[in-house]
C-alpha cells in the first residue's frame, strides 16, 4: 500500500517480510509512482528503501521486480538489485543514458519491454496526446538500444481485461482509446498481443533466436524458474507449444499454432476456454 512511502527502510522491510510470509511468488514494487498526469516521473521510494525491499525478497528466496517509468527510476532499481524491470523501455520523454544501458546489459537484469510495430508508432506520434510524441519516440529508441547493447529482454504486453465501466473514466478512456486503434497490431490485447510483440521486435532488428529466448528461457531465468522451465530438456516440465512453421524464419509463424502440450498432456483446444473471461458476458457497470 501507499503508506509504505512514509516509512523508514527498517519499517518497510518488516512490512515486506510480513507480506512475503503470506506465500506470494514474487515481490513487485514501484520504483516510480504510477499517478495519472505525472506519467510516472516521481520516485516512489528512496534508494535505501528500494534496497530494503529487494533484500527482503531475496532473503525469502523469491525474485524482486520493479515498476519503473523514468531513467532515474530505472537506475535506482538496478542499484537496489532488482531481478526484473517491468516496461523498462518506458522512461518518459528521455531516452536511457548509455551508462545505464551498459549496467543493464552487464548485470543481465531481466528487462520487460513493450515494443510497438512501426505503423502503430507512427499513428501515436501523430495522434496521441496523453503521452506525447517525445515519450513514444524515447520508448522506441530504448528498445532498439536494448537490442544493440545485448540486454536480457523479456516478452511482455501489459494485456488485461478492462472493466465494463472503464470507458466512463476520463483518464482511462484516453489510454484505452490509444490502445484500441489498428487492432491487428495491438500490443495490449490479452489474446493476441504477443504476436504483435514478435512482429515489432522483428521490425527493430532483434535476432530470431533472441526473440524466442525472450519468450522462453530469458523469462525462466529472470524468475528463477530455469531449473524447471524455459528450455526443452530432459527432466523439465513438459509445457510445449508446437508450431506449423519455423518461427526463426518469420515472426508471423508464431500465429500458426499446431498443438499445445501442458505438463505432458495435449490440450484439447476445441473445448477452451474452461472459464471464459475475454469472451464471457460483461458485468454491469458500477454505479
Amino acid at each position: 500500500g501507499r503508506h509504505l512511502m512514509w516509512l523508514s527502510p527498517d519499517q518497510v522491510a518488516r512490512e515486506v517480510r510480513s507480506y512475503v510470509g503470506k506465500g506470494i511468488d514474487f515481490v513487485k514494487y514501484g520504483a516510480n509512482e504510477h499517478f495519472g498526469e505525472s506519467h510516472g516521473a516521481f520516485l516512489a521510494f528512496s534508494e535505501r528503501v528500494q534496497a530494503a525491499i529487494v533484500a527482503e525478497a531475496h532473503r525469502a528466496g523469491v525474485t524482486a521486480q520493479a515498476h519503473t517509468m523514468s531513467v532515474e527510476g530505472l537506475w535506482t532499481a538496478l542499484q537496489a538489485g532488482s531481478d526484473v524491470i517491468q516496461h523498462a523501455n518506458h522512461t518518459g520523454p528521455i531516452p536511457i543514458p548509455e551508462e545505464t544501458l551498459q549496467l543493464l546489459a552487464e548485470r543481465q537484469t531481466g528487462a520487460v519491454v513493450f515494443p510497438l510495430m512501426q505503423q502503430r508508432l507512427d499513428w501515436l506520434l501523430a495522434n496521441e496526446s496523453y503521452r506525447g510524441p517525445n515519450e513514444w519516440q524515447a520508448a522506441d529508441d530504448n528498445v532498439r538500444n536494448f537490442i544493440r547493447c545485448g540486454v536480457r529482454i523479456l516478452l511482455g504486453n501489459d494485456g488485461l481485461v478492462h472493466a465494463s465501466d472503464a470507458l466512463s473514466d476520463p483518464l482511462l478512456s484516453k489510454i484505452i482509446a490509444s490502445r484500441g486503434v489498428l487492432g491487428v497490431d495491438n500490443l495490449y490485447d490479452l489474446a493476441t498481443g504477443h504476436f504483435a510483440w514478435f512482429k515489432a521486435m522483428e521490425e527493430k532488428g532483434m535476432a530470431p533466436m533472441e526473440m524466442l529466448r525472450a519468450a522462453t528461457s530469458n523469462i525462466a531465468v529472470a524468475y528463477g524458474k530455469d531449473e524447471d522451465l524455459g528450455t526443452l530438456e530432459e527432466g523439465k516440465i513438459a509445457d510445449l507449444l508446437i508450431l506449423d512453421r519455423d518461427p526463426l524464419q518469420s515472426a508471423d509463424h508464431y500465429r500458426g499454432i499446431h498443438m499445445i502440450v501442458k505438463e505432458g498432456q495435449i490440450v484439447a483446444r476445441e473445448r477452451l476456454p474452461d472459464e471464459p473471461i475475454l469472451t464471457g458476458p460483461a458485468a454491469a457497470p458500477a454505479e
